[in-house]
């Protein structure tokens, strides 16, 4: 990687030509080509038209996302038709039933299909290759008549269409890009990230790619508001106080955009930001990871050996049988409950991490410092002038391993350790797991995990996972 002279501060860039440069070859590898373009708008099209002729004429098909408003990127032109039904004549009900019926209608004879989940079900296919979403909602003139979640899309497809220029669906397809290198593209919940709706947003509020990097180097606590629905920055704040990133919704000032965006991964877009201008490289748009060859996994072996944190624990267990939506969080809350439990035990705990295939395994890595404890924990109680704290201490502790006694001007004692071996611990919390608040749906499989040896995730299924962890390098830190 190619590093430019020392740099101090985030003000510090490149000249201007060398971002130009980069921007324009990153862009001629990601737009699609015209006839592209005009072979989705064609498959859409069709699909509209068989769809319209089988289904009464008062619910209307409309074509929503990215190929709607021409910013796809080459090869991920994913179709998405919505069927409108009207509000005063249709129920919810209604949308699930009749309208998952009338999405099959669209279908040729045999095709295959998935249902998929949101506030309502919809229908989940590929037609020649492409991705092809059918999902039924109320059709709205604006978000007070709002039914479902889903009825919005309609009206951010016409405003983006209404406000976005030619130039700026191309700095749109840019930032898609910039943000999927981060691995942070994506409102789902396993990515905690960028909307392509938000992307569109974000274009139109600075104006290009170049300029919102320039502008995304400085946030603190954005707040952008596109048509001042809210009298100041500040108002907005209180109404979305908790939120990293805030986005208000141009057809809808009660939603925040931005809300999927975790303070991690607006913290990665900021520190790319600056990176890129400072060092501009394809590199930001286009993977160069090694391929995980044999000699990586030997490599990743002499590692993980390296780290000299032998103490680690993996637990496998069957993953629960609901939507990667789902299982995800409740997967990270879970490793989250362990390695508070660990360290508040003292079991002080250097890293960890978790995954999922999604479908059979559920996978939970410690590395501790400690695993083994004295069988006596010291005991800090109250400082001497809480006196209601101090009379508290006295009487819970009469008869403790030790004490209590004064040291400074607080009250100590010391007791005999409940869990003096980490896994003891471990062990304790899988087998009663609604004790901890476990989430539901792993507090079901919880009691039967599996401990692994960490080499045996060396393995070509576990591998990206793992490299990962281990490696932690951010090329946009590398680049700094």
């Amino acid at each position: 990687m190619q590093r430019h002279s020392k740099c101090e501060t985030p003000e510090c860039r490149a000249p201007m030509e060398k971002v130009e440069e980069v921007l324009a070859e990153a862009l001629a590898r990601i737009k699609p080509s015209p006839e592209e373009e005009m072979k989705n708008k064609e498959l859409a099209e069709a699909l509209a038209r068989r769809l319209q002729e089988k289904i009464p004429d008062e619910i209307k098909v409309e074509l929503v996302g990215s190929v709607a408003k021409g910013t796809a990127l080459k090869g991920e032109g994913d179709i998405d038709l919505f069927l409108l039904f009207p509000k005063e004549k249709y129920s919810h009900r209604d949308l699930a039933i009749i309208g998952l019926d009338y999405a099959k209608h669209a279908l040729s004879p045999g095709a295959k299909w998935q249902i998929g989940y949101a506030e309502h079900p919809y229908l989940k296919t590929k037609v020649n290759g492409k991705k092809v979403e059918i999902v039924p909602a109320f059709k709205i003139e604006s978000s007070e008549e709002l039914g479902s979640a889903a009825d919005r899309s309609p009206l951010h497809t016409q405003y983006i269409l209404k406000h976005l220029s030619e130039k700026q669906k191309d700095d749109v397809r840019l930032l898609k890009k910039f943000l999927k290198r981060l691995a942070v593209y994506g409102a789902e919940v396993k990515v905690e990230g960028f909307s392509g709706y938000l992307c569109e947003l974000l274009i139109l509020s600075s104006g290009s790619f170049i300029k919102l990097v320039e502008d995304a180097r400085f946030w603190r606590e954005p707040v952008i508001d596109l048509e001042h629905a809210y009298a100041s920055e500040t108002e907005a704040r209180k109404q979305f106080s908790f939120a990293p990133l805030v986005v208000i919704d141009p057809v809808d000032a009660e939603r925040n955009v931005a809300a999927a965006v975790s303070e991690t991964s607006l913290s990665k877009f900021i520190l790319a930001c600056r990176s890129f201008l400072r060092n501009p490289s394809l590199e930001f748009f286009f993977e160069s990871t090694p391929k995980i060859t044999p000699e990586k996994l030997k490599e990743m072996r002499k590692r993980l050996l390296g780290r000299e944190t032998p103490h680690d624990f993996v637990m496998r267990f069957k993953a629960p049988n609901v939507v990667p939506d789902i299982l995800w969080p409740q997967l990270r809350r879970t490793a989250r409950i362990f390695f508070d439990r660990l360290n508040a035990a003292g079991f002080e705990v250097f890293d960890y991490t978790y995954w999922t295939d999604e479908k059979k395994s559920c996978i939970i890595v410690f590395e501790l410092t400690v695993h083994s404890l004295p069988c006596v924990e010291k005991v800090v109680g109250p400082e001497l002038h809480h006196i209601e704290g101090v009379e508290d201490f006295i009487k819970k502790h009469r008869n403790p391993f030790a004490g209590p006694w004064v040291g400074g001007n607080r009250l100590y004692a010391a007791r005999k350790r409940r869990f003096t071996r980490a896994k003891d611990l471990i062990d304790y919390i899988a087998k009663h797991p609604s004790e901890f608040a476990i989430p539901k749906n792993i507090a079901e499989f919880l009691p039967n995990y599996k401990r692994l040896r960490t080499p045996s995730l060396l393995k070509p299924k576990y591998a990206r996972f793992m490299y990962d962890y281990l490696y932690k390098r951010h090329y946009y830190i590398e680049l700094y």
